[in-house]
């Protein structure tokens, strides 16, 4: 049976909280992590690691640790749409 890319998603995600005890990023400082967990958001774990996976990709595949993101998922608006707002 061929498992969907959200399940293996999920299960990479479950291994990598299982190893590192918190989620870690190549782009984001722990304290930046942190800040998403803010009950502001209302951003399950699980969205905070999709996020931070998404943008440790493009960063990595665009070559530049400088980017920042400036609103993606702790906007409302944004949240469900797969957005990145660049700075």
């Amino acid at each position: 049976m061929q498992k969907s890319i959200l399940s293996q998603h999920y299960l990479n995600y479950i291994e990598s909280i299982n190893k590192n005890n918190k989620l870690v990023s190549q782009t984001l400082s722990d304290m930046e992590i942190q800040s998403l967990y803010s009950k502001k958001y209302k951003l399950s774990e699980f969205d905070i690691y999709k996020y931070i996976t998404a943008l440790d990709h493009i960063s990595n595949s665009l070559g530049s640790d400088k980017i920042k993101f400036t609103e993606g998922i702790t906007k409302d608006k944004n949240k469900y749409n797969n957005r990145f707002i660049l700075s």
